[in-house]
């Protein structure tokens, strides 16, 4: 029992220390993280903001072209290892030629905490209750 004690204070204090910290302009994150991976990006789309109880979502969409899946499955790690609360929530994967070539898409999004009873803001959408919520580190 001790020792699952231990474990999830673990969890807990990492998941505050990860919430502690702004998570960084997605886009630029995105483009930064990718050219150090050697990848280049086609095109950055920014979603709508979401707000939901305690935490503020960001997202972005990223198109990858004719990339290696090295490269790829490196980016996402990067993304995915971020000191903040970042996570890729979608990836599509398309393979239209012979080889090691494929067009990637991600969705990558940021959580973060909002003041202490901050709703929702202007122009900002609101997420619904249920199922809602920033990830899990």
């Amino acid at each position: 029992v001790a020792i699952s004690n231990r474990r999830d204070d673990f969890r807990r204090e990492t998941a505050e220390r990860r919430y502690a910290t702004k998570a960084p302009a997605l886009g630029s994150f995105v483009a930064a993280t990718a050219r150090d991976n050697q990848l280049t990006l086609r095109e950055v789309t920014d979603q709508p903001e979401e707000v939901s109880g305690r935490y503020k979502r960001r997202a972005v969409n990223v198109q990858l072209p004719n990339v290696n899946l090295r490269p790829i499955i490196d980016l996402m790690a990067a993304i995915e290892n971020s000191p903040s609360a970042v996570a890729i929530e979608q990836i599509q994967i398309e393979h239209f030629q012979a080889g090691d070539q494929y067009n990637v898409k991600l969705g990558v999004a940021a959580y973060d905490r909002t003041a202490a009873g901050g709703g929702p803001t202007k122009n900002v959408a609101t997420r619904p209750a249920s199922g809602a919520g920033p990830p899990r580190p």
